[in-house]
């Protein structure tokens, strides 16, 4: 009876060689997208400050982008075109949105689509 005791078990150098690459696959992940979702939000408020902007001094199409595409620049954001832009010049005033995509790469030629829409349609 002696040696006859259960063996321990647990997780072996696989197994946790495994959680750790599956760890840093969602850290590396996460840390793709962050700035894209932080670029969203600098985007936003600029947008806000460049629609309060268009109401005061009444912009056309093309002053409006001049001033988001002024800010984008100061901002480091390259990636938006001025068809991205919708502008809604219902009740009087101008509301500004944007639809875009960012595609962050994540390994190799794997990457992320990542879409905002602002619900707003298109002129």
């Amino acid at each position: 009876m002696m040696g006859e005791g259960k063996r321990q078990q647990g997780a072996g150098l696989i197994t946790m060689l495994l959680v750790i690459a599956m760890t840093g696959m969602v850290v590396l992940g996460g840390l793709k997208l962050v700035p894209v979702f932080y670029d969203f939000y600098v985007i936003k408020n600029e947008l806000q400050a460049v629609q309060e902007l268009a109401n005061d001094k009444k912009l056309g199409r093309r002053e409006i982008w001049q001033a988001f595409s002024k800010r984008m620049q100061i901002n480091n954001i390259d990636y938006l075109t001025e068809d991205d832009l919708l502008i809604d010049r219902g009740d009087g005033t101008i509301k500004l949105g944007i639809d875009y995509e960012a595609r962050p790469s994540f390994l190799g030629n794997v990457g992320f689509v990542v879409k905002f829409d602002s619900g707003m349609q298109k002129e």
